[in-house]
């Protein structure tokens, strides 16, 4: 859990991802939402998270994915592009957390987008 409190974000998305006319594009726009989500979505697994925070982990875990989501399909990503990408993000956090390695986005990052995707 040490690592998930420097954990990811800044929110990314809306305007830019859903404009966006390349995969990169919209890859690029929902980087953040998606590290973030997975991110928290992890957290919510390890048995050092503090319960406390579980309840907001899962919330805003929900609600990134469902931006994120939102955003690959209205920019024409079939459900496997879409898998694969999730599969990709699954990767990178968990050899992150499992390695002991710093995560790309820190915890106020990824709190700072999830209420930009939810207009807090």
């Amino acid at each position: 859990m040490r690592r998930l409190l420097l954990v990811p974000t800044l929110l990314l998305l809306s305007a830019p991802a859903a404009l966006a006319q390349t995969e990169q594009e919209v890859l690029d726009g929902i980087d953040t939402a998606l590290y973030c989500a997975t991110t928290y979505a992890m957290a919510t697994q390890m048995p050092q998270a503090p319960a406390e925070k579980l309840p907001h982990y899962e919330e805003a875990s929900q609600k990134l994915f469902e931006v994120a989501y939102a955003a690959m399909v209205a920019s024409g990503f079939d459900q496997p592009k879409i898998d694969e990408v999730a599969a990709a993000y699954s990767d990178e956090v968990s050899t992150a957390l499992t390695s002991g390695t710093d995560l790309r986005f820190t915890e106020e990052q990824c709190d700072a987008g999830y209420a930009a995707a939810v207009g807090q």
